[in-house]
This record gives structure tokens, sequence and C-alpha cells, in this order.
């Protein structure tokens, strides 16, 4: 066999991109490409830098590609992809953001929101099924209200939202209620009584000098921990729960549901 033989891509193979800007950062080629290869499907999504002026305009001619069959956004182009998309469904909805959009048989586009939904997956793997759970949510913001969305429809039965954006946090609760009436959705401080899973959606952790996001005072075995940075792969905050006997979980637990929800939505079954 030729070299050239070797090379799986092929003119039938399904194309998908993932639009960002900045996008040397993100994971989701290599996760998604190995979940294509692992089930043996003829498809392959590739990183492409938009700039933020040109969004609009290269993302029509990207759908314009017969062969692109789907597209996934990073930062900072969840909200903004709401309006390219032809129907949102409910999950995107109530997050007011579109990350995964795919073309349908009828031509029209499709969007959806998986942040939240990686995250369900990754609790679910470790056992941690969040069905009449109570959860406490820290960061409401974009990951957090997708988080908070996902956990409402997947049956939490109680979730405190706490921010230092009170007004933000109220918004997220209200679309939780909208979304899951039977969820119990309040706003709250960062206090660990009464909670089975604690969530950190707030940025703190990306950076080494961060401080920690959470005084861990007061969780103990009981607590689950999930820490949705995902470098490093244990984060400081994280290290700190397991001194403390916690399970935690990490961000990149997350972004390897996330990768299978979306690559389900594709259409792909792995």
């Amino acid at each position: 066999m030729s070299e050239i033989d070797s090379i799986p891509v092929s003119g039938a193979t399904a194309l998908y991109a993932i639009v960002g800007d900045p996008v040397a950062q993100v994971r989701s080629p290599q996760v998604i490409n190995a979940l294509f290869a692992q089930a043996g499907i003829d498809a392959l999504l590739v990183p492409l830098h938009v700039p933020r002026a040109r969004f609009a305009d290269t993302m029509r001619s990207l759908m314009s590609i017969e062969n692109l069959q789907g597209i996934v956004l990073t930062v900072p182009f969840k909200v903004d992809a709401k309006a390219l998309v032809d129907h949102m469904l409910p999950g995107a909805r109530a997050a007011g953001a579109v990350n995964a959009m795919r073309r349908s048989k009828e031509g029209a586009w499709e969007g959806d929101m998986f942040d939240g939904a990686g995250l369900v997956r990754a609790l679910q793997d470790h056992g941690h099924t969040p069905e009449s759970k109570r959860v406490l949510l820290v960061g409401t913001g974009g990951a957090g209200r997708a988080i908070a969305i996902a956990l409402a429809q997947h049956g939490v039965r109680e979730l405190a939202l706490s921010d230092i954006d009170h007004a933000r946090a109220q918004e997220v609760a209200q679309a939780v209620r909208d979304i899951a009436p039977n969820c119990r959705c309040t706003i709250a401080p960062a206090a660990f009584d009464g909670h089975d899973i604690v969530i950190n959606a707030t940025p703190l952790g990306m950076r080494p000098d961060d401080p920690l996001p959470l005084d861990l005072a007061g969780m103990g075995a009981s607590h689950v921990l999930f820490d949705i940075v995902p470098k490093p792969d244990i984060t400081p905050l994280m290290r700190e729960a397991q001194t403390r006997g916690i399970a935690t979980i990490g961000g990149k637990r997350m972004i390897e549901g996330q990768a299978r929800a979306i690559t389900e939505f594709f259409g792909h079954r792995v």
C-alpha cells in the first residue's frame, strides 16, 4: 500500500468544523476524531480560527458547503451563533447560546447547547446520577447557565446558584424554573450543608496564580466536587478536595462527555 493510499480522508468523508477565536487551545478535534476512528466512521472534525470581525460572513460561507454537515462553536461565538440557525432546540433556547449546529435532511440548520450535557455525562460515568440530587452550582456565566439547564432537565431535586453577580444568578434561576418547574432553584451563598454535588463553574483555576474559587470548609466524604476547569487534569481545588476525602471530577471529563453528546447530535453512534 502506498503512503497516499493509507490516508483515511476521502472525497466521501463527512466534514465537521470547530470555530473559535482563538482555536489553538481546543481539545475537541483530538477527542471527537478519536471517537470517529474508534467507531469506524468516515468523518473528520477540523479546527478553524475565524476572527470575530469576520464571523458572520465566514459562517455563511461555511454553511453553504454541501459536505460540511456540522459546526461546533467555542468562545466567543456561542451567543452569536443563535442568529445563524433556523431552529434552536430547547436546551439552546434556555441557555441562550449554541455550541453545536447540524444540517438537517431538509437543509435547515439546527442548534443545541452541550456544555451542560457534557457535565451530566461525566457525573453519570462516575456513578453520580444527578436525578433527585441536591446541587450547589458556583458561577452562572455562559458555562454555568448551560450546566444549570442541563441539571434541571436531568431531574435534580434542588439547585442552589451562587454568584457574585446576583442579577445574573436570578436570571439563570428563572430560566431553570421555566424549563423545569419541578426543580427547586434558589439563590444561595456557597455553603455546602444540604448538598450532594458541588460544581465550580467559575473561571478561577485557569491560571496558576488564581486563588481557590471555593472555601472547602464544611465539605467531606459525603460530597462530590466537580471543577469544570479543564487544565490541569487535577486542579488546585481538586487537589485540596482530595486531601479532605472528597470525590472529585475534572473539566477534562466534561469535555469528553460533551464530545460524545455532540457526535451523537451529528448523527453518529459512538
